[in-house]
């Protein structure tokens, strides 16, 4: 099994564990945009009834008007309905139920290197990590990075400036770095690009162009290529990259150096 496969796999197992525990202990999935909540005010009933959330995360409610409604729970939101119910001397002693509709009335895209690109729809919130392994997990091939393109910058008019993409290391998330774990908002494109290959030329058994996993290093990039040739020289390797736009050459690169993708690099000939 290769390291982005393993990875894949361990971001199912996070991801899959998660959930039950959330299932088993919690129960408490917190509201969003767009959900359907069903509102009971026992007693009163021009108040029970079924409320959108709407994109700001807000619901209109009779007589209160807009309430905040995404983040909290059903019964945080009964909680803060209550309160106001009775502050305001509406209801004497209000009694306030909150369900939350777990339909899957929300989407957003999957696009690019993944074994199942497409919609995914989904109820409640939807992270990266979990969209990414719905979507079946990242292929071998795919970039690291991760572009996240918000609904609300697709939608601008000629007029607006377009938002700069979400840029997010969906290494870096496998790894367990779930402070990088954004929350996709409904109509939000993910696209996972495909990694630029690295070109070996020069004094190697096999020159040509190898896709490369992140991380890797000079000389596993190497071994790709059958490693050095019998005429060429650890010690004479050059690495051309993109930097800032502009391409460099660096000299006495060393095996351990890490390879980036779109590199060339160049193994030069033994002197003696």
């Amino acid at each position: 099994m290769g390291t982005r496969q393993a990875l894949g796999c361990l971001a199912v197992a996070i991801c899959l564990c998660t959930n039950a525990v959330v299932a088993a202990g919690q129960g408490n999935p917190k509201i969003s945009a767009r959900d359907q909540l069903v509102i009971t005010v026992f007693g009163v009933k021009q108040f029970s009834n079924k409320y959108p959330v709407a994109a700001d995360g807000s619901l209109e409610f009779p007589e209160l008007g807009r309430i905040p409604a995404a983040g909290l729970t059903a019964r945080e939101l009964g909680d803060v309905i209550t309160r106001k119910l009775k502050d305001l001397d509406i209801v004497r002693s209000p009694q306030v139920t909150v369900e939350l509709e777990q339909t899957p009335n929300k989407r957003i895209t999957v696009n690019g290197s993944v074994r199942t690109p497409g919609l995914v729809a989904y109820a409640g919130e939807l992270t990266l990590l979990d969209a990414l392994v719905r979507s079946g997990g990242r292929l071998p091939e795919a970039d690291d990075e991760v572009l996240i393109h918000r609904a609300v910058a697709l939608q601008a008019s000629a007029a607006q400036t377009e938002k700069s993409p979400i840029v997010v290391n969906a290494r870096e998330l496998e790894n367990g770095a779930l402070d990088r774990n954004v929350v996709l908002q409904d109509g939000d494109v993910v696209l996972v690009r495909k990694a630029m290959p690295v070109t070996i030329t020069g004094f190697v058994k096999s020159v040509g162009s190898y896709t490369i996993e992140s991380g890797m290093t000079v000389q596993q990039a190497l071994a790709l290529a059958g490693g050095i040739a019998d005429r060429g020289s650890s010690k004479r390797i050059e690495i051309t990259r993109r930097v800032d736009g502009k391409l460099v050459t660096l000299k006495q690169v060393k095996e351990t150096d890490v390879v980036k993708p779109g590199d060339i690099i160049k193994v030069g000939p033994r002197i003696m």
